[in-house]
C-alpha cells in the first residue's frame, strides 16, 4: 500500500502509494525488461509514466514493482492498467491504473523486512 517514511518507537508513518507525492519503480508482470514509474494520483488512483512508445500494453495488464529501488522487492502487485494513453511524435505513453487494494478496505498491513 505504501513505503515506510518515518519510524517511532511505537508507530510508523507510511507514504501511500496513491499519494501524489509517491513515485515507485514499476515493470509489466508479464514482461518484466519493461521499466516505467507509477506515481500516486489525487489520493485514489495510480498513474504509470515513462512507459517507451513501442511497449505492448493494454487494459488489465497487471503492473508490479520493478525491484530496482533499495528496500523495496521485486513483483509486488501495485494495480491493473484500465486506460493506456499515448500520442503519436511523443516519446513515451501514460496508463491509468486502478489500484490492486482500496486502503478503505483494509483490516490488517503487513511490513515487509528487506
Amino acid at each position: 500500500i505504501g513505503k515506510i517514511n518515518a519510524v517511532t518507537a511505537q508507530t510508523a508513518s507510511v507514504l501511500l502509494a496513491t499519494d501524489a507525492t509517491s513515485a515507485v519503480a514499476a515493470t509489466l508482470a508479464r514482461s518484466p525488461d519493461i521499466k516505467a514509474i507509477v506515481r500516486g494520483q489525487t489520493g485514489i488512483n495510480l498513474a504509470l509514466e515513462l512507459i517507451p512508445q513501442d511497449t505492448d500494453l493494454s487494459a488489465g495488464d497487471v503492473i508490479v514493482t520493478s525491484g530496482l529501488e533499495e528496500n523495496t522487492p521485486p513483483g509486488l502487485v501495485l494495480g491493473r492498467i484500465v486506460t493506456v494513453s499515448y500520442k503519436a511524435g511523443q516519446l513515451f505513453k501514460q496508463a491509468a491504473l486502478e489500484p490492486a487494494l482500496s486502503v478503505a478496505n483494509l483490516r490488517a498491513v503487513a511490513v515487509i523486512l528487506p
